[in-house]
Order: structure tokens, then C-alpha cells, then sequence
């Protein structure tokens, strides 16, 4: 499996895990290279099985990863928002043939 980028998409997923009222199972079957763009090392996850936190480890690395993309895409919208701006700067001043 895979750890989800985000914390409510692993919520949902538990969730569908159980059908009518049935209890369902769920559990993280993970590769050690899935977890590097995570920024974990296979140094990090020794450690956090021999002190018993693996997943909050898992967890508090996700929240740091959602954190920095959503930095990033919130350049991105400014730039974004910045050049619409300009854009209907541009169309007014053609209208007004300035």
C-alpha cells in the first residue's frame, strides 16, 4: 500500500474498509522507498520501531510534507492571482484603447 499524502484521504480509506455494519481491517503494508519523498530515511524508521512509534512517525513526517506542498502551491496561487490581474489590467486599457 501507500501512505496517503493526506491525512484525511488515510480516514476515508479506513472508513470504506467496512461494508453494511460490518467491521472492516486495515494496515500498512509499506515500502521503505515509497516513504522518501516523505523525507524518511531507513535510519528514522529503525529508530521508530525499536522506540514503539512507528506511526507517528509516519504521521508527523506526512503533516510536515502537506505543510511544504501547500506552502508551494500557495506561491503559486499568488502568482497565479497576480497575473489575472495584470491580464484585466491589460483588456481594460484595450477597451479604453489606452
Amino acid at each position: 500500500t501507500f501512505l496517503s499524502e493526506e491525512f484525511s484521504e488515510e480516514v476515508q480509506i479506513k472508513g470504506r474498509t467496512a461494508r453494511q455494519g460490518s467491521y472492516g481491517s486495515y494496515s500498512l503494508v509499506l515500502c521503505d522507498k515509497s516513504l522518501e519523498k516523505f523525507l524518511i530515511t531507513k535510519e528514522d524508521i529503525d529508530n521508530a520501531r525499536n522506540a514503539g512509534n512507528f506511526y507517528p512517525l509516519l504521521h508527523s513526517k506526512r503533516c510536515e510534507f502537506f505543510k511544504s506542498q501547500y506552502a508551494e502551491s500557495k506561491k503559486y496561487v499568488d502568482y497565479a492571482a497576480n497575473e489575472h490581474k495584470l491580464g484585466e489590467e491589460l483588456i481594460a486599457a484595450i477597451k479604453r484603447n489606452d
